[in-house]
């Protein structure tokens, strides 16, 4: 499996904590928190990785490499000026070199399951394929609303949610290139709230992780929370 891991971003809520590094290289458990990234897509018989990277790339680059080192093959793709999580995608279009994708935010880490996302990724041939998880504070993340089979009806803004519990996006996708061949590559655009939202018309699925752990390390209170959870 191919995968391509999102860590181009400036991450301006961290301030001074991404001063010399970018967000995904900040120290967790005395790693760069993206090696954890990394190395659970390796357990999941990833071969082959694309690091989308713009803010600070060389640290990535420098540390990871051509991947000789953890038996895998590591490649890049940089950009000059920010183009959003969708616009990163679609600029390594070129790099994609199978119809489906797994694509990983650099920034955040769960217990992802890529063997069932693509089974279910295939049993519906479906555009996208989005993990979801539990969680009893999405307030803070936006929710994905769906029927039973699975099928995504509905994105809801943070701000906007009424449920205590409720399932999140996870980060963690299988996307078709059919739905990335359509994201504007003149602009920034956003995964999150531009193509999900408005390709709902195609078919669009959440699987279910049975493990809801969960941590980002969007801000500094959850960066010192990153050190707790890989310990725990």
């Amino acid at each position: 499996m191919q995968a391509l891991i999102l860590a181009g971003g400036l991450g301006t809520r961290l301030g001074d904590f991404v001063k010399d590094d970018p967000k995904p290289f900040l120290t967790v458990d005395g790693n760069p928190f993206i090696l954890k990234i990394v190395e659970r897509l390796i357990q999941q018989n990833v071969t082959d990785i694309v690091f989308c990277l713009g803010y600070k790339a060389n640290k990535i680059f420098d540390y990871f490499g051509d991947g000789s080192t953890w038996n895998v093959n590591i490649s890049y793709v940089i950009e000059n000026s920010l183009k959003g999580t969708a616009g990163a995608i679609r600029g390594a279009l070129h790099k994609i070199t199978h119809s489906d994708v797994v694509v990983v935010n650099g920034d955040s880490f769960c217990f992802f399951d890529l063997k069932g996302l693509m089974a279910c990724h295939y049993l519906y041939n479906a555009a996208a394929t989005l993990s979801v998880l539990q969680v009893d504070d999405p307030e803070r993340y936006g929710l994905v609303e769906f029927n039973e089979q699975g099928r995504i009806k509905s994105f809801v803004e943070k701000g906007k949610i009424q449920s205590q519990t409720a399932y999140i996006n996870a980060g963690v996708y299988i996307l078709n290139k059919s739905i990335i061949l359509e994201i504007d590559s003149e602009r920034p655009v956003s995964l999150e709230k531009e193509i999900f939202p408005t390709n709902l018309d195609k078919k669009m699925y959440a699987f279910r992780l049975n493990d809801n752990r969960f941590i980002d390390i969007g801000t500094p209170e959850s960066l010192i929370l990153a050190t707790t959870f890989f310990k725990d």
